[in-house]
């Protein structure tokens, strides 16, 4: 319907007669004979239809400009409309909708509701409500969406006078009308998941503020409330409160169907941040008192079981996840907005058992800007939110809670790890009768402390060392200085050189002038009493670094059978 319909009728063209059905001026007789009302005041009408200079209408007995007067009429002939053509058009996609049967003006006393309109089909009904001056507010959506009875508003502020005209956009048009309730269209019904209706902020068009869609509440009884699952509220029943400030809130329900809360009081709204966290902190305390278990997945380490005689390494270890009950460790108290002496802020949730100064646990909610920024020496559990979805999953407890990072609990498993599950990669080192040495890496399990190997000076393993290679051959060089007649030790010597070529080998470089071995590291039998070595003055410098960086452990040579 076109604006221009409302322009061209500034006047009264529709009443209600005795029975209070609307007519029209030009089919009722002229002047107060007319016997009408005003839908509006309720006011004597005079029609004024006898003269052809101005438009026919009618006029309040006193002369009196009922301001509200076209817009109820409007209103009136839209209910009378319904009920005459029997069929409505539903919002976008749903398509046409034929009644058997449409009453208007309808009390529920149960409900202490008055819908415009209830139209019958088959054994289903469907409320319809228009809109003109006012929509259905956030007290009335509330009941019905918690009576779960399917309900459309049409706005009929783009309509004017013309009967025909508001048939058509009634009956025919899709626009301007939106769902309250509708289980079978999946607006409020509980099949319309949290997933599907992920909290979206909004722009404040007034303050240029992006604001969150608020979905939880708690209601008269202290429960959690989350407004995206209908089964879980009746506004019939209960009143709702925000859970971070504690006003009352009320339902409200946009025109995608998506439900969310207002506060009553429209001033000093609790920033978003803040009822995140309350709505999270009252999620966890619900989760922990409706449970008969409170199940944290711990990080800790495993330690080797053979770490006490181990002789390679004795802080091996491996990550893992351990469950834990805390209640089934007796932590079966807790209390909210706790504030231990020893630190400035108040805890969120204090979990603990017997005396809350001895044995405690704390639960803090972090946000993106809002955060503890203190240490505890307690135990602490630190939980960051990030949107309501996160609230959600909070409702559930903390078993399968991502952002969750623990404080001060034990670093290791109580069960130890089989070396094999370690598997720790270690470096070993063999000392050969040619001179040459080896150094690769080796597992633990596959090590033994005892060698029986005829060409095999020395055999053992790094238990501490740096990773450097180079530094390992020359800190052995270095500790097994009295096998200097037997290694050979040209990494020492100053006369050798790193290449600059693709394999960057090491070169002798006094092979040309002397004689000596171009890559003696590179010899089957390297040379191991140099006539022309000359120890290289800043290696021997490193001495004492390396010494505090490596360590070795010696296997124990056993001799052959002859």
């Amino acid at each position: 319907m076109s604006s221009n319909d409302k322009k061209s009728n500034p006047y009264l063209i529709y009443a209600l007669d005795i029975n209070g059905k609307p007519v029209h001026i030009d089919s009722v007789p002229n002047g107060f004979s007319c016997n009408c009302k005003c839908p509006h005041c309720s006011g004597k009408l005079q029609a004024k239809n006898g003269g052809t200079e101005r438009a026919h209408h009618f006029a309040h007995n006193d002369g009196a400009d009922c301001k509200g007067a076209v817009e109820s009429a409007i209103h009136c002939l839209a209910k009378e409309i319904l009920k005459e053509s029997l069929c409505v058009m539903l919002p976008k996609n749903a398509g046409e909708l034929q009644f058997n049967k449409v009453e208007t003006e309808k009390n529920f006393p149960e409900l202490k509701l008055r819908p415009d309109c209830v139209g019958y089909y088959g054994e289903k009904t469907l409320w319809i409500e228009f809109k003109r001056t006012h929509e259905v507010d956030v007290h009335k959506a509330g009941k019905i969406i918690s009576a779960r009875i399917n309900c459309i508003e049409i706005d009929l502020n783009s309509c004017g006078q013309d009967k025909e005209k508001l048939r058509e956009f009634i009956t025919q048009s899709f626009e301007n009308r939106k769902w309250i309730y509708s289980r079978e269209h999946g607006v409020g019904s509980s099949e319309h998941t949290v997933s599907n209706r992920n909290s979206s902020p909004k722009v404040d068009s007034e303050l240029g503020l992006v604001k969150l869609d608020r979905h939880f509440a708690i209601d008269d009884k202290g429960k959690l409330i989350d407004f995206r699952e209908p089964s879980e509220f009746d506004a019939n029943k209960h009143s709702y409160y925000c859970p971070c400030c504690g006003k009352e809130v009320v339902l409200k329900v946009d025109d995608n169907g998506s439900y969310t809360f207002d506060h009553i009081e429209e001033t000093n709204i609790c920033k978003d941040e803040m009822y995140l966290r309350s709505a999270a902190v009252s999620a966890i305390q619900k989760a922990f008192e409706n449970s008969k278990s409170f199940i944290i997945h711990l990080p800790q380490y495993r330690s080797c079981k053979n770490d006490n005689k181990c002789p390679y390494y004795q802080e091996c270890q491996i990550p893992t996840t351990q469950q834990y009950d805390l209640k089934s460790h007796h932590f079966d108290k807790y209390t909210k907005d706790y504030k231990f002496n020893d630190v400035a802020y108040s805890t969120d949730l204090v979990l603990y058992r017997e005396n809350i100064q001895k044995n405690s646990i704390e639960v803090r909610v972090n946000t993106e800007n809002l955060e503890y920024g203190q240490n505890s020496p307690r135990r602490t559990i630190d939980i960051t939110i990030y949107n309501e979805n996160d609230v959600h999953q909070l409702k559930k407890g903390l078993s399968d809670y991502k952002n969750v990072h623990f404080t001060n609990f034990a670093p290791y498993a109580e069960k130890k790890a089989e070396p094999t599950e370690i598997n720790h990669n270690i470096w070993k080192f063999i000392i050969y009768t040619s001179g040459k040495i080896y150094i690769g890496p080796a597992r633990c399990t596959e090590l033994s402390n005892s060698f029986n190997n005829s060409n095999t000076i020395k055999e053992g393993a790094f238990i501490r060392t740096n990773n450097i290679k180079e530094d390992m051959y020359i800190f052995l060089l270095l500790y097994y200085k009295k096998l200097q007649k037997d290694i050979c030790r040209c990494q020492l010597c100053w006369s050798l050189k790193k290449t600059n070529g693709i394999n960057n080998n090491y070169i002798c470089t006094r092979y040309k002038t002397k004689g000596t071995p171009k890559h003696p590291l590179q010899e089957k039998n390297p040379p191991k009493e140099c006539p022309y070595f000359k120890a290289d003055f800043n290696i021997l410098k490193r001495e004492k670094e390396l010494i505090e960086k490596m360590k070795i452990v010696e296997f124990q040579n056993i001799p052959q059978n002859k």
